[in-house]
C-alpha cells in the first residue's frame, strides 16, 4: 500500500506545527515551533516491508506487537497491503474502473517564477518555471490515460477557463493537445477555490454511467500562493466533492509544485475520502513517477478505516477463566474483546491531527496500492495495557469497499520481544522504535529553553554536556539498531539523518568552545606557545569545490555544505549532479548552514563567535539548520529541519 498519511513538508508561508508532528499549537506567550524531522518524514524514508503479505484482497491490514526488553513500553504496529501492490495491477488491470480526470493547472502570475524557490531569490526570472513544470506534468498524465479514460483541462489564475472538457482519450489529438499546452503563459491573480471549483464542475456537468463504473478525479496542479482563506476553501471544497449526495464522488489529488505544504494541511487533505497529496520536486521525477504510480494512485481500495486494538476481557495477558481437563484445572486464554485505549499514534499526519489520548478507535480516511509493494507501517501505543510476551492482542477492521460495502475483519498477533532477533515483524518495529527516539529527541533539543543571560558558566556547562552525550549515545544506539535489523541505509540514502545527529553535536560543540571560560584557556595557552589563536581548518569547514575554508556555507539537496557562491556558479554552469556524490539533485534549493558558519567562527575566533539571525526561510530546507532566536517572554531553540523524501 501506499500510505495515504504521507506527510508534506512546510512551505514558508504555512503555519507552525509542532515537532514531531503532533500539530499542537503554541502557547500565546511563545513562539511557534516548526520542525520538519516529524515521525512521517522520519518514517517514510525508510523501509518497512509488509511480511505476512498475501496480496490476494484488495484491502488487509497486519497486525504486529512487541514490548521493549530496555523500556517495557509496549507498542502495536499496523500494516496494509492489497492485491494491487506493485505488479499485482497489471494482473488486475481488468478490475481497474475507467477513469474521469480533470487536471486543474494554476496559471497565475506566481507559477511564472523560478521552479527553485530560495528564500528572495523566489521571484527571480528565467530558467525553468513552475508553470514549466506544471505543464511537463499535466502532457505526462494525458499520455498515461488509457483509451477507455476521459481528461479534462481548467486552467485558472483569478478567473477559469476550460481549455478542454471531459474529453475521451481514445479521441484526443496528442500532438494538438501538447501544443495548447505549452503556449500556455502565467498571469494574472489566484483563485483556488474557485478553480477548483471549476473543475468539478467539469466531472459534475457529465451524467453519471447507468452502472455508475467510473472513477471521477481532479488532480490540482498549483504553488499554493494564495491567502489562508482561499486554502481553507480548497479544502471545503474537496470534502464536498467527495462526500457530498453524488452516487459517484469526485476525489482529489493536490500536486504542490515548488511548494511543500504544511503538516496540518497535509494531514486536512488526507482526512478527506479518497484524497491525496504529493509534491514535484522536479519535473523529471514527477514524469517518472506518473509512469509508475498513476494507476496506484488514483485507485482507493479502502474508505472510512477504522482501527480497533482488542485485549483479553479478564485484563492483562492472558488471564482467563478456568476449566478442568483430565482432572486438573487450567487456565484458557481469555477472548480478546477488550478494546484498548490508545496513547499515541506514529506515521500518520492523519492521525496525527485528529487521535485524541485515549481515544480506542483510529479512523484513517482511506488508503491506496503501492507501486512498489507493500511497504509500510504506522505505530501505536496502547494506553495502560502491558501485555506479557507470548501473549495475544487482536486488531479490528471496520472499512468501506471501493463498491460501497462494508466489511470487518479481526486479525491476531502474538506479542513478541522487540529485540528477537529472528522475528521480521519484530525488525520493523524495531527500526521504527529507534527512529521514534530520534525524532523525540530532536524536537526536545529544538524546544529546549535557551540559555537566560547572565546564566552561570558552570550552568551552561552541564547544559551542553548533557546535550552532547545524549545525541552521542543517540547516534551509537541508531546505529547498532539499524545494524541489528540489516538497515544500512543511514550510510546511503538515509545519510541525512545521520548528519542531522552530528549537525547538532557540532553545535553543541561549538557552544562549549565559546564558554568564556574556554576561551581564556584558549587564549592563555595561544600567548603561551606564542602562536596564532586560528589553526588549521578542519575538513568540514572546506568547502569540496573551493578546497578553501568557507566564508557562507550553504546546504544542497545532496545533504553536503558549500561555500555559496562556490554552488551557484556550479549551478549557472549547468551542473544538474551533485559535486559530492555525482548523483542528481532532487532540487536546486539552498539552505544557510548557521551550524558551520558558527564552528568555523569559533574554530578561526573563539573570542568573536557571532549568533547569526535573521536569516533567510527555504522552503524544503534537506537537513537540519538550527537558529537561536529571541522571544520576549521566553527564548527557545527554533528548527528548521526537512528530510528529503519526495
Amino acid at each position: 500500500m501506499t500510505s495515504q498519511q504521507a506527510v508534506g513538508r512546510r512551505s514558508a508561508t504555512a503555519r507552525a506545527a509542532a515537532p514531531g508532528g503532533v500539530g499542537a499549537a503554541a502557547s500565546s506567550n511563545t513562539r511557534n515551533k516548526a520542525s520538519f524531522i516529524n515521525y512521517e518524514n522520519t518514517l517514510s524514508q525508510f523501509s518497512f516491508p509488509v511480511a505476512a503479505a498475501q496480496d490476494t484482497a484488495p484491502f488487509a491490514a497486519h497486525l504486529s506487537a512487541g514490548v521493549d526488553e530496555s523500556s517495557g513500553a509496549t507498542h502495536f504496529g499496523v500494516a496494509f497491503s492489497s492485491r494491487y501492490d506493485g505488479v499485482g495491477i497489471s494482473n488486475h488491470v481488468d478490475e481497474i474502473p475507467a477513469l474521469d480526470v480533470t487536471v486543474v493547472m494554476d496559471i497565475s502570475g506566481s507559477m511564472g517564477c523560478s521552479f527553485s524557490n530560495d528564500g528572495d531569490e523566489m521571484w527571480r526570472t528565467g530558467g525553468v518555471t513552475k508553470l514549466d513544470v506544471a505543464k511537463r506534468a499535466l502532457i505526462a498524465i494525458s499520455k498515461k490515460l488509457r483509451p477507455q479514460d476521459a481528461l479534462g483541462v481548467v486552467l485558472f489564475n483569478h478567473d477559469q477557463h476550460v481549455m478542454q472538457p471531459l474529453t475521451p482519450v481514445a479521441g484526443m489529438n496528442q500532438r494538438d493537445f501538447q501544443r495548447k499546452v505549452n503556449a500556455l503563459r502565467p498571469t494574472g491573480g489566484t483563485r483556488l477555490a474557485q478553480g477548483l471549483g471549476a473543475g468539478i464542475g467539469v466531472l459534475g456537468a457529465k451524467e453519471e454511467s447507468d452502472d455508475g463504473a467510473r472513477l471521477r478525479r481532479v488532480i490540482f496542479l498549483t504553488d499554493m500562493q494564495s491567502s489562508q482563506q482561499d486554502e481553507d476553501q480548497v479544502l471545503g471544497v474537496l470534502t464536498q466533492a467527495a462526500t457530498g449526495t453524488s452516487a459517484v464522488p469526485i476525489h482529489t489529488t493536490v500536486v504542490g509544485v515548488g511548494v511543500d505544504l504544511s503538516v496540518g494541511t497535509v494531514g486536512a487533505i488526507s482526512a478527506v475520502p479518497g484524497a491525496r497529496y504529493s509534491s514535484v520536486a522536479s519535473a523529471a521525477e514527477f514524469e517518472a513517477s506518473v509512469a509508475q504510480d498513476f494507476l496506484h494512485d488514483v485507485l482507493p481500495v479502502a474508505f472510512n478505516i477504522q482501527l480497533e486494538f482488542l485485549g483479553p476481557a479478564g485484563g492483562q495477558g492472558q488471564q482467563g477463566g478456568n476449566c478442568r481437563t483430565r482432572g486438573r484445572r487450567q487456565r484458557q486464554p481469555a477472548p480478546l474483546e477488550k478494546v484498548l485505549a490508545i496513547e499515541k499514534s506514529f506515521g500518520s499526519a492523519e492521525l496525527n491531527e485528529n487521535l485524541k489520548l485515549g481515544a480506542k478507535t483510529a479512523t484513517i480516511s482511506s488508503e491506496f496500492p503501492a507501486s512498489g509493494g507493500a511497504d509500510n507501517l504506522l505505530v501505536f501505543k496502547p494506553l495502560g495495557f502491558s501485555p506479557a510476551v507470548g501473549s495475544q492482542i487482536a486488531l479490528r477492521v471496520k472499512f468501506m469497499t471501493l463498491e460501497g460495502l462494508e466489511h470487518t475483519e479481526v486479525v491476531t498477533a502474538t506479542v513478541e520481544a522487540v529485540q528477537d532477533s529472528s522475528s521480521l515483524t519484530m525488525h520493523a518495529l524495531r527500526k521504527a522504535l529507534a527512529l521514534i527516539q530520534y525524532v523525540d529527541l530532536q524536537s526536545e533539543y529544538c524546544l529546549a529553553d535557551e540559555a537566560e543571560p547572565g546564566e552561570p558558566v558552570a550552568q551552561l556547562r552541564k547544559r551542553h554536556s548533557e546535550w552532547l552525550a545524549r545525541f552521542q549515545s543517540l547516534r551509537s544506539h541508531l546505529l547498532a539498531e539499524m545494524k541489528a535489523v540489516g538497515d544500512t541505509t543511514l550510510q546511503s540514502s538515509n545519510k541525512a539523518t545521520l548528519e542531522t545527529i552530528d549537525q547538532i553535536l557540532s553545535f553543541e560543540t561549538a557552544e562549549l568552545a565559546a564558554l568564556p571560560e574556554a576561551l581564556a584557556a584558549a587564549a592563555s595557552a595561544d600567548a603561551a606557545q606564542g602562536v596564532a589563536a586560528a589553526a588549521t581548518a578542519p575538513h568540514a569547514h572546506t568547502c569540496p569545490i573551493t578546497k578553501l575554508t568557507m566564508q557562507d556555507p550553504v546546504m544542497a539537496a545532496d545533504g553536503h555544505s558549500y561555500e555559496r557562491t562556490a554552488i551557484e556558479r556550479w549551478f549557472a554552469q549547468g551542473g544538474t549532479l551533485s559535486p559530492m556524490t555525482g548523483a542528481a539533485l532532487a532540487h536546486f534549493q539552498l539552505t544557510p548552514n548557521h551550524n558551520l558558519r558558527q564552528a568555523i567562527d569559533a574554530h578561526q575566533a573563539p573570542a568573536q563567535v557571532v549568533k547569526r539571525r535573521g536569516a533567510r526561510h527555504p522552503r524544503a530546507p534537506p537537513m537540519a539548520t538550527i537558529r537561536k532566536k529571541p522571544d520576549p517572554a521566553r527564548r527557545r531553540r527554533s528548527a528548521r529541519i526537512a528530510a528529503s523524501q519526495i
